[in-house]
């Protein structure tokens, strides 16, 4: 026998081990036993991971087929199937398409006699014709046409004269022949005839006499009649050939491309069918029969990709229980090797039983000592009744009851209807001057903490989606019944396994950790949507019986499913589930139509912003805009979370957006307000300001803008709370630490420092005497060499750092954008940020320079300072200016008046990116060789090209002219004067050896613009996007963006230049780039913002001030003219 050590440390002996094998004394038997055991115990786990593995992976859809055709889109629209449209359909080009007029060829007189002979147009005897360069002899159809066999093509009969007797007609061409043997059009005509016959060989020497005889300008039509006859001989490929070369001599016929498109569908090329009736539709927008056949292409082709994949999916399968059985049966055969070595139960026993009579022989225990007899006295234990379970206080209970009020707008999860007197009272967001300082006093008390904005939910009901009925006619309700009891919960991960995928937007951190997310945040102000959404009133309704409904409705698979999805994502942040909210909204992104893909992304980046994630919500709401930018509740809860983030101009930005689209949105109107109250007055109630201090350091209520991988659980801990800990104003150890710069009120002498509710300062910062003013920031912080994060936005400065790093001088890479605030923005002055852990470098090393190149001519070089490590690259230091603040009247009148709307040529240099073009370019050696163009022909699509916009897509047909601004900045790139052909060439050259520089692709592109081809610059640009790091895009950026302006493609172009905008916001380029784009929009509010941002980072750039200038002044004018306006009626009355 053997002793083994169990679970709870005592040695005894085993009976039923595996080890207790029949011949104890074999060493080597039982060694083989105990790995032939642990074998069998690793074989028992791979076999059930093996097996749990084929059940999540097997496809268990039956009737994929059938089920696709139901919910394809494409399918739906096509009607039917791909093998129900006729694709050998005959097609022809009418020669009166070539003003060709048939009574100048046949005699077509109806006073003529029944001809005694009857002729019929047999080519051949016409004109012998053995062979020809021009008929295409190589194709093995036109060698083997004796052979041939043809249908009568009966709907032909239109391209030949109508009301006639075909006979007649036959006659007519032959007579028309023999009188003229060598007419193409008579030759065409035979062909027509001869295909409504059916008789290919004829058909085939009619069209290789046409080819013969035909001028190269009008080959197409026996070219196209040629196409047809092999496609329905079953040569589609030569077919695709013959049709190919009509396209080359005109693609003027949508009909060349209808029939290219058949011949691809038969071919099973399904990408170039589409790309064929895709033609065929654009050059005949109703063209009924091109856009069914096109659904139909796309549907087949998906349908073939899907049954491949579970084709694919079913091998795999059936190779894994395959190897599942081979794996059972080795198992099988080890377990039945251990059980004939191991000793039967009752030889075990009895072996027992003599040890245990040896040592009772002996008096001895086990060990050998002599065993004792004792007495033992069993006592009763007193049993003591269990403490009864203390309950656990509320939720939300440890939030200070006397809270203050906050300035934060109604939730609204859907825009309130319009009405003319709110669209009167809103349209004061237009106006640059509001809102005024008594408006703010008397409806603005502080900024709202990042978890007090209003939540929201876009609801399918924007999209035309009824969820009154799936929640009451689908599960065979009314409203005046319950569903039956019990109630159960939506929980959707029963109802539907999903695993890991991109569809569901797995790869954001907080969906993809949602395991780790807080258990209990309640989410009140969306129980009425989800009321609203099965009953017409909230009244006596339990949430809990809505819940049951949609798991009914569910688990009857009523559809459209992914909008019961993602209304069981509300329900549960109605109960305060994040993790059930997010696997419910998973699956309604992983079954939603992309058209339809902004609602559950919205519900979702609800759900990240209420437990802490805001930066996952801004994400996720970025991606809703760019499937439906037309939505205001996706523009107003992006504002709320650029807020939440600190980032007021954006936010500000979005939900003006928000109110361009309704302007009755009163939830994004009034959060407007507080925000740009909090921009122009910062502490709008100077008496107090002492209190709000005083709480908002108790509460240190902080906006959650990183997440380091050190504090997860505190993150964590602070986020499943979801209330504001109070710690007296002492940060912990390890904790962020954030720095918060405020303004100074204009009227304020004292050096008291103001503090705003968004920003947090420790009690120790507090004790520092600094003077602290309002703003911009638009730089990131360095320590040692090592990138520290840094959220920044025009009205606060939040500075992540951690105490536990190295020692040393943190160098400021970038001081403060001032923003005006207030009317004595002439006091305002830069500084840079000082706390009492930071010791900021005065003199940072500069070796960034920005260059600016405007209509060809340079203006001066503006420093930008950067760091000198290859991490990061933050944003250099920018030596600021003041605010230029608003000009009188009486400045006006002497002011230079500039056409806004008048293009402009910017370029932005590579070497504002620290690049040196000489080490990429050679600019001295001598060229020889004929001069050459740098064609960019990489072949690249990705995400970063950007071809979802329509000036991409469409750049083929863009009409552009030469940029005569840019070719002396071409001609001098160099350094010396060289001719724009000979750059190009030294560009082509070096081009050649390196495809995948985005150095040399920008350069080509350049190059492009002054010649004026915009097909080929923006080519370039979108390769150079694809192959340059994120912080050197802005460079392509803004070259796409002057080709979108200048063109009059004004969205792509504001959309680009944004980006490069947020990229890098230090340089001048990218600021004044975006603001003439939103001067020609006629967006003058944003105009003037950006025109004022370049002022501010370079004071002495003219042209942005003559612009700035001039809009002001347009402004300021046009309200004195009202004003004059309104005295005169004044007057009047």
């Amino acid at each position: 026998t053997h002793w083994v050590v169990t679970e709870d440390g005592r040695i005894q002996q085993q009976f039923e081990s595996p080890l207790n094998i029949k011949r104890t004394d074999d060493l080597v038997m039982f060694m083989r036993q105990a790995e032939r055991t642990e074998q069998i115990s690793q074989m028992q786990k791979d076999l059930l991971a093996q097996k749990i593995h084929i059940e999540e992976t097997e496809d268990k859809e039956t009737n994929l087929e059938q089920t696709f055709y139901k919910t394809d889109p494409d399918c739906r629209a096509a009607k039917r199937q791909l093998t129900d449209f006729d694709l050998y359909i005959s097609t022809v080009l009418p020669l009166e398409n070539k003003g060709i007029r048939l009574e100048d060829y046949i005699n077509i007189s109806r006073e003529e006699e029944q001809p005694a002979k009857v002729l019929t147009p047999i080519c051949s005897s016409i004109v012998d014709l053995p062979y020809s360069i021009h008929s295409l002899e190589h194709l093995e159809g036109i060698q083997n046409r004796k052979n041939l066999t043809g249908l009568p093509e009966p709907g032909l009969r239109s391209a030949l004269p109508k009301n006639e007797d075909l006979a007649k007609l036959g006659h007519w061409i032959a007579d028309g022949m023999e009188k003229n043997q060598s007419s193409w059009v008579l030759y065409n005509l035979a062909a027509f005839y001869w295909r409504i016959k059916g008789n290919a060989n004829n058909m085939i020497e009619c069209t290789r006499r046409a080819l013969h005889y035909s001028p190269r300008e009008h080959r197409d039509v026996a070219l196209l009649n040629l196409a047809n006859i092999l496609h329905r001989a079953r040569y589609s490929e030569e077919a695709a050939v013959v049709t190919h070369a009509s396209l080359d001599i005109s693609r003027d016929f949508n009909v060349k491309y209808f029939h290219l498109g058949n011949v691809y569908a038969v071919l099973s090329e399904y990408n170039r069918s589409v790309e064929c009736f895709d033609k065929t539709i654009e050059l005949q927008r109703d063209f009924d029969a091109a856009i069914k056949r096109r659904h139909a292409v796309l549907c087949h082709f998906k349908l073939e990709k899907a049954l491949e994949a579970q084709h694919r999916s079913l091998e795999r399968t059936l190779s894994e229980l395959k190897d599942y059985q081979r794996l059972h049966e080795v198992y099988l055969e080890q377990i039945s090797t251990r059980d004939n070595q191991q000793s039967q139960r009752a030889l075990q026993f009895e072996s027992h039983l003599q040890y245990q009579r040896q040592g009772i022989r002996e008096g001895r225990l086990g060990k050998g000592n002599k065993y004792i007899l004792c007495n033992i006295l069993f006592q009763q234990s007193e049993r003591k009744p269990p403490l009864p379970a203390q309950p656990l206080p509320p939720h939300g209970s440890a939030v200070l009851p006397d809270t203050p009020p906050v300035g934060t707008p109604t939730p609204n999860s859907v825009p309130p209807a319009d009405k003319a007197s709110d669209k009167l009272a809103y349209d004061q967001y237009r106006d640059p001057l509001w809102p005024s300082r008594e408006d703010c006093e008397a409806k603005v008390q502080r900024l709202p903490g990042w978890n007090e904005f209003p939540t929201t939910y876009l609801p399918p009901e924007n999209k035309g989606f009824q969820m009154h009925e799936l929640l009451n006619e689908a599960v065979q309700l009314t409203e005046e019944e319950e569903h039956s009891l019990p109630w159960y919960k939506p929980v959707c991960t029963t109802v539907v396994n999903l695993p890991y995928t991109q569809t569901a937007y797995d790869h954001v951190d907080g969906v993809g950790k949602r395991e780790k997310l807080p258990k209990k945040v309640l989410d009140n102000n969306m129980k009425a949507p989800l009321i609203l959404a099965a009953y017409r009133t909230t009244e006596n309704v339990h949430t809990e019986e809505i819940g049951q409904r949609i798991l009914s409705a569910i688990e009857q698979k009523a559809e459209p499913l992914w909008t019961l999805f993602n209304l069981a994502g509300l329900y549960w942040r109605v109960a305060g589930n994040p993790y059930q909210a997010i696997e419910c909204i998973r699956r309604a992104l992983h079954f939603v139509p992309s058209q339809y893909t902004d609602v559950p992304l919205v519900n979702m980046a609800n759900v990240l912003h209420q437990i802490g994630k805001v930066d996952d919500a801004i994400t996720l709401l970025h991606e809703a805009l760019r499937f439906n930018d037309t939505e205001p509740i996706t523009h107003f809860t992006l504002g709320t979370a650029k807020a939440a983030k600190g980032q007021m101009e954006q936010a500000m930005e979005s939900l003006e957006t928000a109110l361009d689209i309704d302007p009755s949105y009163t939830a994004a109107f009034e959060t407007l307000r507080i925000l740009r109250c909090y921009k122009k007055f910062y502490n709008v109630r100077p008496q107090e300001k002492s209190p709000a201090v005083n709480r908002i350091i108790q509460n240190n209520a902080s906006v959650d803008t990183k997440h380091s991988d050190k504090g997860d659980e505190e993150d964590k801990e602070e986020d499943s709370s979801g209330e504001e800990q109070d710690n007296g104003g002492e940060e912990e150890e390890g904790k962020t630490e954030e720095v918060g710069v405020g303004t100074e009120e204009e009227t304020a002498a004292t050096e008291q420092d103001t503090v705003e509710e968004s920003t947090q300062l420790t009690s120790d910062d507090l004790e520092e005497e600094e003077e602290v003013i309002e703003a911009v920031v638009d730089a990131e912080f360095v320590e040692d060499g090592t990138p520290v994060d840094m959220e920044s936005d025009e009205s606060s400065i939040q500075l992540d750092l951690t105490p536990e790093g190295p020692k040393g001088t943190i160098k400021l890479l970038s001081c403060f954008l001032l923003l005006c605030a207030g009317k004595n923005n002439e006091h305002s002055q830069t500084i840079c940020a000082r706390t009492k852990r930071l010791k900021v470098g005065d003199s940072p090393d500069c070796n960034w320079l920005l260059q600016l190149v405007l209509n060809g001519k340079k203006y001066p070089a503006l420093p930008v300072n950067g760091p000198k490590i290859p991490a990061a690259n933050p944003a250099p230091m920018v030596k600021t200016h003041a605010s230029p603040g608003w000009p009188t009247p009486d400045d006006c009148r002497g002011i230079k008046k500039i056409n806004i709307h008048t293009f402009t040529s910017t370029w932005l240099s590579v070497t504002a990116k620290d690049v040196n073009i000489h080490d990429h370019i050679n600019f001295k050696s001598k060229l020889s060789g004929p001069l050459v163009e740098p064609v960019c022909t990489a072949d690249v699509v990705s995400m970063h090209t950007l071809d979802h916009l329509d000036g991409v897509a469409n750049r083929s047909s863009i009409n552009y002219g030469p940029e005569l601004g840019l070719k002396e900045v071409l001609q001098m790139v160099g350094g010396d004067m060289q001719q724009a052909e000979e750059v190009g060439t030294r560009i082509a050259k070096a081009l050649a050896k390196n495809q995948t520089s985005w150095i040399l692709l920008s350069m080509a592109a350049l190059y492009w613009r002054v010649e004026g081809n915009g097909d080929r610059a923006i080519d370039c640009l979108r390769q150079a996007l694809h192959f340059s790091q994120h912080r050197m895009k802005d460079v392509a950026l803004i070259g796409m963006a002057n080709i979108f302006h200048r063109t009059g493609l004004w969205h792509d172009a504001r959309v680009v230049a944004q980006m490069a905008v947020e990229i890098a916001p230090h340089l001048v380029v990218n600021h004044f780039t975006l603001a003439n784009i939103y001067a020609a929009m006629g967006d003058i509010d944003k105009a003037l913002k950006y025109y004022e941002m370049t002022v501010i980072i370079q004071g002495e750039f003219a042209p942005a001030m003559e612009r700035l200038r001039t809009l002001q002044c347009n402004i300021l004018m046009k309200r004195q003219r009202e004003a004059e306006k309104d005295q005169q009626k004044d007057a009047r009355g």
